[in-house]
């Protein structure tokens, strides 16, 4: 892995404080992972998979994952309802019933908010 060194003037500082600030929702000085992705994607970033993919196996799927978790994502709010879970587990060739997708779903979302986020995506696939 190679170190790279910036140089910031008082102005890069000023302005790379403000966007945290504005990406820090809750105000605890500290970006979530959701607050992290919620600002990247409002700056048009919305896959950072330009991870060695040999040097870091686990990275790599998780791109993967990040990948077709979009593409399921059809409404682009960053978690599946179970009409874009059943939808992308059958272009993924899956064969499912839509009561079985609504018992996946059930058992995914752990927080209980009807949607699946990726993070809970991700543990259908660590199980």
């Amino acid at each position: 892995m190679s170190s790279k060194s910036y140089s910031c003037t008082m102005e890069d500082r000023a302005v790379i404080a403000a966007i945290f600030i504005a990406m820090d929702e809750d105000g605890d000085h500290r970006l979530s992972r959701e607050e992290l992705k919620k600002g990247l994607d409002r700056f048009g970033i919305k896959d950072l998979s330009d991870t060695d993919a040999e040097a870091h196996p686990a990275a790599d799927k998780r791109a993967k994952l990040r990948r077709a978790f979009n593409e399921m994502d059809k409404d682009k709010n960053g978690s599946l309802s179970e009409d874009e879970l059943y939808e992308g587990l059958r272009q993924a060739g899956i064969n499912v019933s839509k009561s079985e997708v609504s018992k996946l779903a059930t058992n995914l979302d752990k927080d209980g908010d009807g949607k699946i986020d990726f993070e809970e995506f991700v543990a259908m696939f660590d199980e």
